[in-house]
């Protein structure tokens, strides 16, 4: 027999480990060493008792051998999967669902690999033996085995959801609906799986970690890089199954609000249009796209508009029910006033969901699908002149008399566009999913479900359109501007906006923020008169509790409108049969109005407001400049963490700069400087800026 060299007679698999990881002093549990069987003396240990430690060293032997032949093949593989893993952590942060199957799959080869080899030199019997006198060896044969059913699971959802990506649309379109619930069902079954697997390993990687320093690289490699991945799948089980119950409902209904930037609302766009998406045992039943004013009209109840509507309606209504910047909280508003609504009221309609998407979307859409054609309406719709045409039809069409659907012709554009869907190819399968994907990034779509489960998915994923969660001690800063356009016309679809935010960190850890909001109203060459407009808007800058504000300048009175302003007894209950909304009223209640400054001052969302009036001519800019401070914003020593958070107002054309001033005797770790600055022209729904101070 071949002598083996000392130095590779370690523990197990001795030289595997992950990029990185430091060689550590090896402990060696086993010898090939057979004691020397000696004469049995008179009360000593009988010869025979000594075969047992004989055959073990023999086989011990024996098993380094096999080691010997296994460790650089497994060593490799170790590496491999390692890789492959930090692909997989990239292609999932970039929804890369191809990317991350073809490096499961080369994990999962390299995994079957090493276990045939393993199982051919019989190591994992052998640890099993070996196991019985050190019982820590008996997590070696069932880890690699969790390992690579776990593998295994990771890859079949991966591809699952690949299928649905590609085949979703058609599979609801087509009448495919129960291969659709039977695919979303599979993938449930296996999530259920990986969260019993993902326990099991945790603590199988414990037990290697104390077996052995060498073996903790393959436990490094399943935690720092595997686990994770699971995890983060194992989060759509519970919106995975949820959906697979809306869709197998014999009655599901889903609101598709369509939300005009044109006409800006804190909640997106104002909702001329929305659609009821009937769905029954996963099929598409049938899309009704009608009139917002339609529904309002056969309204069952009377509440009180907000403060701002009021001189423009005398009741609240689903076309003003996306009052919240918060997009959760605007979607039950329209949800409850259409329920209430004879309209739906009559069914006993309810609706389980509701997907808000900016026209800007459809337009983004039509430039995938290719031109639309409505020879009712002598239309040819595309991309380009999406917004501009249907504009102009709903605002001086055909339908545009008393008693008609002036929106009618989305109804008949609808099912065109159905059919454009069910016929997609490949490429345009995977354009239209980047197209969704970047809209969803922008918050030009949002989604919210009644299902809690479903919708602390869509939250965990970015997008449901909620209001960013501040804790309660939270060291840093947020901002937010919010637009409300109120009886001036279409002109949001010519302002530009630009927001800039200077911050400045005292000694103390005082913050002060100079917020500038910059607003150009270019409509000035339109000929159409909802573009020339005046705009008329009610800005509202938000801003973590317990602001201050310091100065404001810039702002308007609110204009003259068509009615005027009632009172709260002409709202009275039940003299007149109003009702308050609980959300609206704490908002209102919390308010105070700033004489000196034209501004209102009030909570929403957990967050302090500032509300002011800016009204802009055609062709003419103007600025709103605003101050304010917080008090208990950081605390200043070495290493200290700052978080900034901007949350874009959806359906909004706004660029955004910050900068923000470290303390004196600080600067910015991640400048190294004093100050810290960013800008973005399209900055995306929430930008999250995490910074460290470092002493000079």
């Amino acid at each position: 027999m071949k002598k083996i060299p000392k130095e590779n007679i370690s523990q197990i698999i001795s030289d595997i480990k992950y990029p990185g990881l430091e060689e550590k002093v090896r402990k060696n549990y086993f010898s090939p060493f057979v004691p020397p069987v000696e004469p049995a003396k008179t009360g000593g240990i009988p010869a025979k008792t000594l075969v047992i430690p004989a055959i073990l060293g023999l086989l011990v032997g024996f098993y380094l051998l096999n080691i010997l032949n296994f460790r650089n093949n497994v060593l490799a593989s170790v590496k491999t999967i390692y890789n492959e893993a930090q692909k997989i952590k990239n292609s999932a942060g970039q929804m890369d669902v191809d990317g991350a199957v073809d490096s499961l799959k080369t994990i999962n080869s390299e995994i079957k690999t090493s276990e045939s080899q393993a199982d051919e030199y019989g190591l994992f019997r052998f640890s099993s033996l070996i196991g019985e006198l050190v019982p820590a060896f008996k997590a070696i044969s069932p880890a690699v085995e969790n390992f690579s059913l776990l593998s295994g699971k990771t890859l079949e959802i991966a591809e699952e959801i690949n299928y649905l990506k590609n085949n979703g649309i058609q599979l609801i379109t087509q009448g495919k609906g129960r291969e659709l619930i039977s695919a979303l069902e599979k993938m449930g079954s296996d999530l259920t799986a990986i969260e019993a697997l993902n326990a099991s390993m945790k603590t199988q990687s414990a037990e290697l970690k104390n077996l052995s320093p060498k073996l903790s690289s393959l436990s490094n490699v399943l935690e720092s890089n595997f686990m994770p991945i699971s995890s983060e799948l194992y989060q759509l089980k519970n919106f995975t199954l949820s959906l697979a119950s809306l869709l197998k409902s014999d009655n599901a209904h889903i609101l598709l609000a369509f939300q005009n930037p044109s006409e800006i609302r804190p909640g997106g766009g104002f909702i001329g249009s929305f659609g009821d998406i009937a769905i029954s045992q996963g099929n598409l039943k049938k899309i009704t796209i009608d009139d917002i004013y339609n529904a309002d009209r056969q309204m069952t109840v009377k509440s009180v508009p907000p403060r701002e509507l009021q001189n423009i309606t005398r009741e609240w209504g689903a076309r003003d029910a996306n009052w919240f910047f918060d997009f959760p909280t605007s979607a039950q508003k329209v949800i409850g006033f259409l329920e209430n609504s004879e309209m739906f009221a009559k069914s006993k309609t309810v609706f389980q969901a509701a997907i808000a998407i900016n026209t800007n979307v459809v337009a983004s859409m039509l430039n995938v699908l290719g031109p639309i054609e409505i020879p009712e309406y002598g239309l040819i719709v595309n991309g380009d002149n999406f917004l501009a045409e249907i504009q102009r039809e709903v605002e001086n069409g055909r339908d545009h008399k008393p008693g008609q659907n002036p929106k009618k012709v989305l109804s008949v554009m609808a099912p065109i566009v159905m059919e454009k869907f069910s016929n997609l190819d490949d490429k345009q399968k995977m354009e239209l999913l980047k197209v969704l994907e970047n809209h969803l990034d922008k918050k030009d779509v949002m989604i919210y479900s009644t299902d809690w489960k479903m919708q602390d998915f869509l939250i965990a994923n970015g997008a449901a359109g909620e209001i960013a969660d501040l804790p309660k001690n939270f060291s840093g800063d947020y901002l937010a501007v919010v637009n409300a356009n109120v009886w001036g016309g279409k002109t949001d679809a010519f302002i530009k906006q630009k927001i800039s935010l200077k911050s400045a960190i005292s000694p103390d850890g005082k913050i002060t923020d100079n917020v500038s909001v910059t607003r150009s109203h270019n409509g000035q060459d339109q000929t159409d008169s909802w573009y020339l407009a005046e705009d008329k808007n009610y800005i509202k800058i938000l801003t973590p509790l317990e602001t201050q504000l310091l100065a404001v300048k810039g702002s308007d009175s609110q204009p003259a409108y068509k009615y005027k302003k009632l009172t709260a007894a002409d709202y009275s209950y039940p003299k007149n049969n109003f009702e308050y909304d609980l959300n609206l009223r704490l908002m209102e209640q919390s308010a105070s109005f700033i004489d000196k400054y034209k501004t209102w001052m009030g909570q929403e969302s957990g967050k302090t407001y500032f509300g002011t009036w800016m009204n802009i001519l055609a062709g003419e800019s103007q600025t709103l400049d605003t101050a304010y401070k917080r008090n208990n914003g950081i605390e200043v020593k070495d290493g200290a963490s700052y978080k900034f958070i901007f949350e874009k107002q959806s359906g909004v054309n706004t660029a955004f700069e910050y900068s923000v001033t470290a303390p004196a005797g600080f600067v910015w770790k991640e400048s190294d400087a004093n100050k810290y600055e960013f800008s973005a022209s399209e900055p995306n729904s929430r930008e999250i800026i995490s910074l460290t101070l470092k002493k000079i």
